[in-house]
């Protein structure tokens, strides 16, 4: 039944998704502001209210503009985390000058520091969750292959794999005796003769 709706979810339009990855990312950004204004003991609904709305107004065009909602989800990687974090040192920043600048009564800068931390931690943790869902739907169990060489290339050809998503990498042969008997939490690298 699950796997129902999240193939319904997956099957939906662009904009549609892009909708529910920008909902997540409110989700995401209330959460980081909550969470770091409880843990340093400053809560306070008056600045609670404008901190919240000021990120999510100035994060998100940020965002758009950015083209974060316009990659493709199985394919992000270390370079979308990146960039995610300098986006959100950005958004962060914008807000803090935002309270400044309309003399608005706000936090001591270590809150600003940790909404940064949790805001990217949140939004890359939901983007590669969301990732690790679409990889698994379109994965195949049926197609089994397995790789010869485990070096670099087999690495390589491994993660190409991964991505289209429709065969299942069982198992890796190599001639190097240093690579024999070796496992890991998914595949076994052997050799057999």
């Amino acid at each position: 039944m699950i796997i129902n709706i999240l193939n319904k979810l997956y099957n939906l339009p662009r904009f549609i998704r892009i909708l529910y990855l920008i909902l997540i990312d409110c989700f995401s950004i209330f959460i980081a502001v909550t969470l770091a204004l409880k843990t340093t003991n400053q809560f306070n609904i008056n600045f609670f209210n404008w901190i919240i709305l000021v990120n999510i107004l100035i994060s998100i065009p940020i965002y758009f503009y950015s083209g974060i909602y316009y990659n493709i989800t199985r394919y992000i990687g270390s370079y979308t985390y990146y960039n995610l974090t300098k986006l959100n040192i950005v958004n962060v920043l914008f807000t803090f000058l935002f309270g400044l600048i309309f003399n608005l009564e706000g936090p001591k800068i270590i809150v600003y520091i940790e909404i940064i931390i949790l805001q990217t931690l949140l939004i890359i943790s939901s983007r590669t969750i969301i990732k690790d869902i679409v990889l698994k739907l379109k994965k195949n169990k049926s197609n089994k292959v397995a790789i010869y060489g485990a070096g670099e290339a087999g690495s390589q050809l491994l993660a190409s794999l991964r991505l289209s998503g429709n065969l299942n990498t069982v198992v890796f042969f190599d001639d190097n005796p240093n690579l024999w008997g070796k496992k890991s939490i998914k595949y076994q690298f052997i050799l057999h003769q």
